[in-house]
C-alpha cells in the first residue's frame, strides 16, 4: 500500500506518490530547458513533486491511488461522498447507530458505490458526530506511482488534463527561478510586465472543474 513519504532532504531526486509528471517528460516539455545539474541536484523533482502537491492543495483532495480511511458525521440518507475520487472498490462500511454503541459493520450485500458516493442499499447512515467509518480505495494510479511500481490494480491512470495542468506550472515556476522579486524588465515602450499570479489562467480554468467544494464532515 502506498502512502506519501516525509522528505527528508530539501533536494531530494526520487520520485513521489503523488508526483503528477516526471522528471524525464517535465525536461522534455520546459523551455527553458531543464539541464544535468537540476536533474542531478534535485531540482527538478523538487519542481515535479511542489507543483504536483500544490495542485492537489487547491483541489482539496489527494489524487493518487490509495487505500483511505475516514470518519465521518451521518447524515441520515442512503448515499455518502467520500474524499478521495473516483471510487475503486469499498472494504466496509462501520456505523454507530446511537453514541456509546460499538461501531457495526455493515454486509458487503448491503453497500453499493459509483465514482463519488457509497450506498446503503436497505437503510440509511444514521445522523450523528462521527459515528460513520468508510474504507474504501480511490484515486488514479500517478506517474510517480507508476515510476515507484507502487500503482493499485484496478486504477486508471491519471487524466491528460491534470499532467498537462502540472507541465504548464512546472514551466511557470522554472522561468521565474531567474527573476524572483522582479516584476518586468525594460524602460518605456520597451517594458515588459511579468506575470504575478501563482497560476495561468488557462491552468486555473482548468484545474477550477476539477475542485472539491462540498464541506465533508
Amino acid at each position: 500500500m502506498p502512502t506519501a513519504p516525509t522528505e527528508t532532504s530539501p533536494l531530494s531526486s526520487l520520485a513521489d506518490i503523488r508526483d503528477l509528471s516526471t522528471v524525464d517528460v517535465v525536461s522534455a516539455f520546459v523551455n527553458p530547458a531543464l539541464g544535468p545539474v537540476d536533474k542531478a541536484s534535485g531540482i527538478a523533482q523538487i519542481l515535479v513533486t511542489g507543483v504536483s502537491t500544490w495542485i492537489a492543495n487547491s483541489l482539496n483532495r489527494d489524487l493518487y491511488a490509495n487505500a483511505w480511511s475516514e470518519q465521518r458525521h451521518g447524515n441520515g440518507m442512503m448515499a455518502m461522498k467520500t474524499k478521495r475520487w473516483p471510487i475503486i472498490s469499498v472494504q466496509s462500511v462501520q456505523i454507530q447507530s446511537t453514541p456509546g454503541n460499538i461501531l457495526r459493520t455493515i454486509a458487503s450485500t448491503q453497500i453499493t458505490f459509483d465514482t463519488w458516493f457509497i450506498y446503503l442499499l436497505n437503510e440509511r447512515y444514521p445522523p450523528g458526530v462521527q459515528n460513520i467509518v468508510l474504507n474504501y480505495t480511490a484515486g488514479f494510479n500517478t506517474p510517480g506511482q507508476v515510476q515507484l511500481n507502487e500503482t493499485i490494480d484496478g486504477a486508471d491512470d491519471l487524466p491528460a488534463d491534470f499532467r498537462l495542468a502540472c507541465l504548464r506550472l512546472v514551466q511557470l515556476c522554472n522561468k521565474d527561478r531567474g527573476r524572483l522579486g522582479d516584476t518586468g524588465t525594460g524602460i518605456g515602450p520597451e517594458h515588459v510586465s511579468y506575470m504575478l499570479d501563482a497560476m495561468d489562467k488557462r491552468s486555473v480554468d482548468v484545474l477550477k472543474n476539477l475542485r472539491e467544494v462540498v464541506p465533508y464532515q
